[in-house]
């Protein structure tokens, strides 16, 4: 830890040990109730979210704490003790009652100062003399001087340390996920910026489509999904809020082959105007989803076709809440418009077979099977 020292015996003083054994005495009181009041007119950052857990009794007990403890490194002439022993805290997160991320530069610079001008009102009751009083004055600065530097100094290294922290953290779940991370250039529509697993979605290195292709997105999708692709960035564009969009799409990987990719997009950067000018996009390939997907479909729709050969039906009821799920063939069957309730069914069974179907419907329950044969009355037929 760096404590600024201009030069040697900078916090070593003639006057303010005095100065500060005669507030601690005498004017505890006024020298904190003039800190608090100066802070609430500069409406100090640090202040306004203490205010929201303590009352003003508590924040004037706690402030007549802390400045009974930094009168009494002063009077004991330990000035520097007090920043090296405040600034180690501060480090270590170990303030009492504010964590290490709270503290600002404007609570840094504004609290100095409030400590200064309440310093300052207190001369007067200290001295009538005029030369003291400026030597008094003169050692309040430095010493104001040493402890903003020694904080501003502390803070920047502080933040670096935060910025460190959270870039290896980003650093670290792009190298973790299976995505590819990108930047998107609206104005531009190219891509500014990818990492992340290019070489395992793509085949490409980074630098290979960097180098090959001035625009990536739309140089290696399907042609026939270029449209989506456009229509899905103008409306993310055109809603300019923090929504996701995503898009599926067909790419052309470096073997010659399409493979399938799902991308998500988010607006990243807006310019002075506030429209958007760069997106974030996450990509993940899902050619094995996809192809399964297809799969489906094609074995459904074949399932369907057979159905229809054979004048077969299948349907999914759920009797709880009354839905039905149909196959087209079930509905030519039933001669059925649109689904039906179970008292609308019912009322189509013919009336010697209500009886069974029920008792059929019934024991369905407890052997996990339903079969049942019976007549069925529609547009006068049987």
């Amino acid at each position: 830890m760096e404590i600024f020292q201009a030069y040697a015996g900078m916090y070593q003083y003639k006057h303010l040990p005095g100065f500060a054994g005669f507030i601690l005495n005498n004017h505890l009181n006024e020298f904190v109730q003039e800190q608090l009041d100066l802070s609430f007119r500069l409406n100090i950052p640090l202040l306004i979210s203490l205010q929201q857990r303590f009352s003003k009794e508590e924040l004037l007990q706690l402030s007549r704490h802390t400045s009974t403890e930094y009168l009494t490194y002063l009077k004991d002439n330990r000035a520097l003790d007090q920043i090296k022993d405040s600034s180690q805290k501060w480090i270590n997160d170990q303030l009492d009652i504010i964590g290490k991320f709270q503290v600002t530069g404007q609570d840094i610079t504004l609290i100095n100062y409030v400590r200064q001008q309440a310093f300052r009102k207190l001369i007067p009751f200290y001295t009538k003399d005029i030369q003291q009083a400026l030597e008094l004055s003169a050692e309040i600065d430095t010493f104001m001087l040493g402890t903003t530097t020694t904080s501003i100094d502390i803070y920047v290294n502080i933040l670096k340390d935060k910025i460190q922290d959270e870039s290896l953290l980003s650093n670290k779940l792009i190298t973790a996920s299976p995505a590819i991370t990108f930047l998107f250039d609206i104005v531009q529509k190219k891509e500014i910026f990818i990492t992340g697993k290019v070489l395992e979605v793509m085949g490409y290195s980074r630098q290979e489509l960097q180098v090959a292709y001035e625009n990536i997105l739309f140089s290696l999708a399907h042609p026939d999904d270029i449209a989506n692709i456009s229509e899905s960035i103008e409306k993310l564009v055109e809603r300019n809020n923090d929504s996701v969009q995503q898009v599926e799409y067909r790419f052309l990987h470096k073997d010659g082959i399409y493979r399938w990719l799902r991308t998500y997009f988010v607006v990243f950067r807006r310019d002075e105007r506030g429209q958007p000018v760069e997106l974030l996009g996450k990509t993940f390939e899902i050619t094995s989803e996809k192809e399964t997907a297809l799969a489906l479909q094609t074995r459904e729709k074949q399932l369907l076709e057979a159905q229809a050969l054979a004048h077969i039906g299948s349907f999914e009821w759920n009797m709880n809440d009354r839905h039905s799920v149909n196959t087209p063939e079930v509905y030519k069957i039933f001669e059925m418009d649109a689904d039906q309730h179970y008292e609308e069914f019912m009322g189509h069974v013919h009336p010697d077979d209500v009886r069974r179907v029920q008792e059929a419907i019934t024991t369905s329950f407890e052997t996990g099977t339903y079969e049942c044969e019976y007549r069925y009355i529609k547009n006068d037929k049987e």
